[in-house]
């Protein structure tokens, strides 16, 4: 339950960041989202300790999830659109290496 905030803003921000790459371009929804990851990671290195409460934390979930939200779904249609359909197992491999980038707790 505590992961929730996340969760659901990775699922909502996927969807808007489709729309948003449709209307604005893949490389700039894409960069946004990276800048907001970014961000989540700058603002936990310098704010984290034994006193933070969990509405800072869930806080940095939402900036982390839109930002995870932002970023897969245009990549994902970036590169698999960019593939050629006898290739889809390779464009496949490379989506899945950017997951890894994008959310290092992630397993393949």
């Amino acid at each position: 339950m505590r992961l929730l905030p996340v969760a659901v803003c990775v699922g909502a921000a996927s969807v808007l960041g489709a729309k948003l790459a449709v209307r604005f371009g893949t490389k700039q929804v894409v960069a946004l989202g990276l800048a907001l990851v970014t961000g989540f990671y700058a603002w936990v290195a310098l704010s984290i300790d034994l006193t933070t409460s969990y509405a800072v934390i869930a806080a940095q979930m939402v900036v982390y999830g839109v930002g995870l939200g932002f970023t897969m779904s245009p990549a994902t249609e970036s590169i698999m659109g960019a593939v050629a359909k006898e290739k889809a197992g390779a464009g496949s491999a490379v989506n899945d290496a950017t997951r890894l980038l994008e959310a290092p707790w992630a397993s393949p």
